[in-house]
């Protein structure tokens, strides 16, 4: 289980420096910056996470104790932006969107 908020927290960390380094963003404050990711972190993890290599249904057999709504919530956005096919480029923008959505 501990390998599991090893995980977790190594995507959010990943996520919140790839947010920082996006042009648009990084011409903020510091301090602006760090209010929209308190208030986009939940949707900048969520982008990142479902986007990441990870078996999330080997993640929940592995962790029965994981809260199945989160993995179901994770698979169902892998599954829209697998439909979508974006490319990386693409990501990038709508995670740029994400970060400065209102």
């Amino acid at each position: 289980e501990a390998v599991h908020y090893e995980i977790y927290g190594q995507i959010l960390r990943i996520s919140i420096h790839a947010a920082r380094r996006q042009r648009e963003f990084s011409i903020l404050t510091m301090a602006e910056q760090n209010f929209i990711l308190q208030q986009n972190w939940a949707a900048i993890f969520t982008l990142r996470a479902a986007t990441w290599p990870i078996d999330l249904v080997e993640l929940q057999t592995r962790n029965p104790t994981a809260n199945k709504s989160i993995i179901t919530c994770l698979l169902w956005a892998r599954g829209v932006l697998s439909k979508l096919q974006l490319d990386e480029m693409e990501i990038s923008c709508l995670e740029t969107f994400v970060i400065c959505r209102p």
